[in-house]
């Protein structure tokens, strides 16, 4: 089901609403800047992106402590990236712990269902930073 913000005002702006009432609720400060043309992107690829950034919105404020949150989404010649990065308290990451928490294991499943990558960089005291790339034409 597509959140009402992305057919009502556009994918950019769903985002944007998004990260404003997180702001306005939480007092973290988040910046989301947005390079490309999304208009001609599959409906399924947006509902999923838009749900991976709530997502990663969700864990920063339950689990990082941060106080700045920055979201990018790109589109490049071939693909869409999307980069949430945080200024929290981190923690050990290990590729290959299957017992992810739940919002991250979510976020890796949607990635995979849009035939993408994703990644996370996080390191105790040093922040969280994920990375999802995915195909324009999924």
């Amino acid at each position: 089901m597509a959140p009402s913000g992305i057919l009502e005002f556009g994918f950019e702006m769903a985002i944007k609403n998004l990260c404003n009432q997180v702001q306005k609720t939480t007092g973290i400060q988040i910046d989301f800047s947005w390079f490309g043309n999304f208009e001609h992107i599959k409906q399924r690829t947006k509902i999923y992106l838009y749900r991976i950034v709530q997502e990663a919105l969700n864990n920063a404020i339950k689990h990082s402590e941060a106080t700045q949150i920055q979201i990018q989404l790109t589109e490049t010649v071939e693909n869409l990236v999307l980069i949430i990065e945080d200024n929290g308290k981190g923690f050990n990451y290990n590729t290959n712990d299957m017992g992810l928490g739940k919002g991250l294991f979510n976020m890796r499943e949607r990635s995979i269902l849009l035939d993408g990558t994703f990644d996370v960089e996080s390191f105790p005291e040093k922040g969280t930073t994920i990375r999802v790339k995915v195909n324009k034409i999924v």
